[in-house]
């Protein structure tokens, strides 16, 4: 089935400055202008990054641009028609996200499968690619990134939700207190995190105290747990910590 068939009104949302597939014209053999420049742009991108020649880049879409096109649905396992609708437009923009192609590539073949498997589900695709090429995703461990995947995969309507947890687990991460932290402490503040998913309020004081410089000058790891437990009987307690 062409991609024009699935075409449909946008929903909501950006899926990067370019917004999403769904929003743009069908563009195929024959079709001319700066959209199709663009998309050739793109595929050149993708092309330099899979070690194949670059086509033409004129605004035209004629054969040339037909069979780049068809090589790149083939390699990404989608729909082969040589033309350019909503699924190929949101997977060309993911392809030359910075922030995607910085991800674990265990992560990336995850992305990439559950946009296959939502080409015909416009807003669990659009939730994929907004989570893709979410530069907060880059940031968290191979483990952390692929949980959050299958997180969204489960529930694309939860994307906000899931995107403000990865943003705080960024900060975490990236944090210099919380890096000076022992293994032991690191991984008991990390799963406590993943508790409190769908908890702001929880997860923010929990934040709060893992980055907290007097945190670290607790000494000792035991001492950090007995106040870990503490924050989790009562999280309001995170600023007397």
């Amino acid at each position: 089935n062409r991609e024009t068939n699935t075409i449909l009104s946008k929903s909501g949302g950006a899926g990067g400055a370019g917004g999403f597939g769904a929003s743009k014209p069908v563009l195929s053999k024959g079709s001319k202008g700066a959209d199709v420049q663009t998309a050739e742009d793109q595929i050149n991108g993708w092309r330099a990054e899979n070690g194949r020649k670059p086509i033409k880049a004129d605004g035209k879409y004629d054969q040339e641009t037909v069979d780049a096109m068809r090589d790149f649905q083939k390699t990404n396992k989608m729909d082969i028609d040589g033309s350019i609708g909503a699924n190929t437009y949101d997977r060309l923009q993911l392809e030359n996200d910075e922030s995607f192609k910085n991800l674990d590539p265990a992560t990336k073949t995850l992305i990439r499968d559950q946009l296959n498997a939502n080409s015909k589900n416009q807003a669990g695709r659009e939730s994929m690619l907004q989570m893709g090429i979410d530069p907060n995703l880059a940031k968290l461990p191979p483990d952390a990134q692929q949980s959050y995947v299958r997180k969204l995969a489960a529930n694309p309507s939860n994307l906000q939700q899931i995107r403000d947890q990865v943003k705080d687990r960024a900060t975490l991460e990236k944090d210099p207190n919380f890096q000076k932290l022992d293994p032991v402490t690191q991984k008991n503040v990390r799963e406590k995190m993943e508790k409190y998913d769908g908890r702001p309020l929880e997860r923010g004081q929990l934040l709060k105290l893992a980055t907290a410089l007097n945190f670290e000058k607790l000494g000792g790891a035991a001492n950090r747990d007995r106040a870990l437990k503490a924050l989790g009987n009562n999280p309001a307690s995170a600023a007397n910590l």
